[in-house]
């Protein structure tokens, strides 16, 4: 018998070694894992970290192209605006100075000096008029332009939280 339970005490030590091994095995097996995990956890975060900055640049060049595609459209409808308005303003100023001369020639008495300084007055006065319509119109263009920039940025601006919006609820 005293065969048998030595056999058994051995059998048991090694059954007891074996399993102290496995256990040790398998907690550096697991320590492993966990690395692992953790190593590609980060790499993860790091390559979406990479991708949203790159998609942020994305973005912010495709709206430098809106916005300047959409400022050149502008300043192009301005420029034909405030050259047609030139234009108009020519017109109605060569049209005034002929009115004005063929009333005065109509009336011959008048001196020549008193004629021109008639004339002279009235050019002062239509450029002066000129002007300050020329001014006004340069202003409202600034206006509209100044908000369809604004406006831009603010639409660009809510579609880019929306889209921050939205990628943090697929993270959750």
């Amino acid at each position: 018998m005293s065969g048998y339970k030595r056999m058994r005490r051995q059998h048991q030590k090694q059954l007891i070694a074996l399993e102290n091994r496995l256990k040790a095995e398998m907690d550096e097996h697991r320590l492993r894992l966990q690395k692992e995990l953790e190593t590609q956890a980060n790499n993860t975060y790091i390559e979406l970290e990479r991708l949203a900055k790159r998609h942020a640049a994305q973005t912010d060049k495709e709206l430098q192209l809106k916005r300047g595609g959409i400022q050149q459209q502008i300043v192009a409808q301005q420029k034909k605006e405030l050259t047609s308005f030139l234009e108009n303003q020519k017109k109605e100023y060569r049209i005034c100075k002929d009115k004005i001369k063929e009333e005065m020639s109509e009336d011959p008495c008048t001196p020549k000096e008193e004629k021109q300084e008639r004339l002279s007055r009235h050019k002062e006065t239509m450029q002066r008029s000129q002007a300050e319509e020329e001014a006004h119109l340069l202003a409202q263009q600034r206006l509209v332009y100044d908000r369809s920039c604004r406006a831009l940025k603010r639409r660009s601006l809510v579609r880019r939280h929306e889209f921050e919006q939205e990628q943090l609820r697929e993270q959750r």
